[in-house]
């Protein structure tokens, strides 16, 4: 079926973190919800195996960190 429909085998951890991953960044899922589907005790083991960095996160945050100055006049 996968090459019937030109996708790319994955490995089923490859799954899991692929799904962590969109889950954190394309979904904005909160970390607490993503932990727990992932059976993690921790929010912050979440954040250390599946939360990159990237930049249009990092443009985000700064935008939204503008916004909030702006807002309040500083």
């Amino acid at each position: 079926m996968l090459k019937a429909a030109n996708v790319k085998t994955i490995s089923s951890h490859g799954l899991r973190h692929t799904c962590a991953t969109l889950a954190l960044h394309a979904a904005e899922v909160p970390v607490k919800v993503v932990a727990d589907r992932l059976g993690h005790a921790r929010a912050s083991m979440t954040l250390d195996v599946y939360a990159h960095s990237e930049e249009e996160a990092q443009r985000k945050a700064a935008v939204g960190i503008d916004a909030v100055l702006a807002r309040s006049g500083r």
